[in-house]
C-alpha cells in the first residue's frame, strides 16, 4: 500500500482579494464614501415643489371656427421643464396636447384643423396636482346673428 501525500488545494483568489483590510482602510473607504456621496449631492438641482390647486388659464371666451387659438397657463410657480397637458373636449371628441412650463408659463396652440366644428369646447389643464378649467365658444364665421346672440352669456362666471 502506498501512501499519497494529500494535494495541496490551489486557491486562485487573488491576494489582494484574500487579504482582510484592517480597521483603517475600512474607515478610509468609508470616508471616501461619504465625500463622494456629499459631492456628487452639491451638483444637483433644488428640490421643487410639486404644483396644486388651481392652475389660471389665459383663453379667448369666444372664437371663431377655423381660426388657431392659444391658450396661455400661468403665472405658476413651476420649474423650467415641469409638463403640462391640456385636454380639448369638442364635438369631434377629446384631443390631448403637451408642452412644458418655462418661466412660470406654458403656451398651447390648438391648430385650425381642431376648430372647424362650431360648438362648445371644454379645457381642462392638469399639472402635478394642479388643475384647471375653461370654456371657449367656437361659433361658425358667416353667422354672426348667432355670435350677437350667444356673446351675453359667454361672460365667465365668479
Amino acid at each position: 500500500m502506498i501512501l499519497r501525500r494529500p494535494r495541496r488545494i490551489v486557491d486562485s483568489t487573488p491576494h489582494w482579494l484574500r487579504a482582510r483590510p484592517n480597521l483603517s482602510r475600512r474607515l478610509f473607504v468609508f470616508f471616501m464614501l461619504f465625500v463622494l456621496l456629499l459631492a456628487a449631492g452639491r451638483g444637483m438641482a433644488p428640490y421643487a415643489a410639486r404644483l396644486s390647486g388651481d392652475l389660471p388659464i389665459g383663453a379667448p371666451l369666444i372664437a371663431s371656427t377655423g381660426d388657431e387659438i392659444s391658450v396661455e397657463i400661468g403665472p405658476v410657480n413651476a420649474g423650467d421643464g415641469t409638463p403640462v397637458g391640456l385636454v380639448m373636449v369638442g364635438t369631434h371628441g377629446p384631443r390631448v396636447y403637451n408642452t412644458t412650463f418655462e418661466a412660470g408659463m406654458a403656451q398651447f396652440v390648438i391648430p385650425p384643423a381642431d376648430t372647424l366644428q362650431p360648438g362648445y369646447l371644454a379645457l381642462i389643464v392638469a399639472a402635478d396636482d394642479a388643475r384647471g378649467e375653461a370654456s371657449i365658444l367656437l361659433y361658425a364665421r358667416n353667422n354672426r346673428a348667432t355670435l350677437a346672440a350667444v356673446a351675453p352669456l359667454a361672460s365667465p362666471i365668479m
